[in-house]
């Protein structure tokens, strides 16, 4: 048993990525291999099913995402647009020699 959590433990610390390819090298492996296995199957059908369940939602999320970034980026550009153009309004009526009361 210790030999198992050792061996879970090192998997644990090991890079995702490589993880990953192992994962896809053991599932083309036993595809390849054995085929006709039904719990591979079924592993394989519920991880495509979970796939396909996220999908929609990680789109949505992206677009909202995107909404608000452009709705923020557009506020800040047009509150700079617009203290630039009641400071030049501002410059000008000073110069022309108006009293400005704020």
């Amino acid at each position: 048993m210790e030999i198992i959590k050792s061996i879970h433990n090192r998997w644990l610390q090991t890079n995702l990525m490589l993880r990953i390819f192992a994962g896809i090298v053991v599932g083309s492996v036993l595809a390849l291999t054995v085929p006709g296995v039904s719990a591979v199957s079924m592993l394989g059908d519920l991880f495509v099913g979970a796939l396909k369940a996220m999908a929609p939602v990680l789109v949505a999320v992206g677009f909202i995402i995107g909404v608000v970034q452009d709705s923020v980026e557009t506020a800040l550009n047009s509150s700079g647009d617009a203290m630039f153009t009641i400071a030049s309004e501002m410059r000008e009526r000073l110069k022309r020699g108006e009293k400005i009361e704020l």
